[in-house]
């Protein structure tokens, strides 16, 4: 079998692991290397390398862009409407509170003060 660099220098750490702590069991490992060397792995014992899926790699950062794409021109038309509204003055006022259900505050009567005037 060939393994990546990593793979091989985790199986040998294991190895002498294994083959330090009992001689019976370094001897087995042994015998089992010499038969099985040339040997093929067993395809049902086998683990099968997932790839990451391309509609998944490429869907997420499109879903990113359209949102913050989305989020911009709410924020465009949101400026653009109080920048209209500043220049229309009071009658998008009155839009805007009809929109609210609230009536339009009613001008202030004025009335005399305390001395009568």
């Amino acid at each position: 079998m060939v393994f990546r660099p990593a793979q091989h220098r985790a199986l040998t750490s294991v190895e002498d692991a294994v083959c330090g702590s009992d001689e019976r069991l370094a001897a087995l490992f042994a015998l089992f290397s010499r038969l099985y060397a040339g040997e093929q792995m067993p395809t049902w014992e086998r683990i099968r390398v997932r790839r990451p899926r391309l509609l998944g790699a490429v869907l997420a950062p499109l879903l990113i862009a359209l949102g913050r794409l989305a989020v911009a021109l709410l924020q465009a038309a949101g400026w653009l409407a109080a920048r209209s509204c500043h220049a229309a003055g009071t009658a998008c006022r009155r839009i805007q509170l009809a929109m609210a259900g609230a009536s339009e505050p009613r001008p202030r009567r004025l009335t005399p003060g305390p001395s009568g005037q």
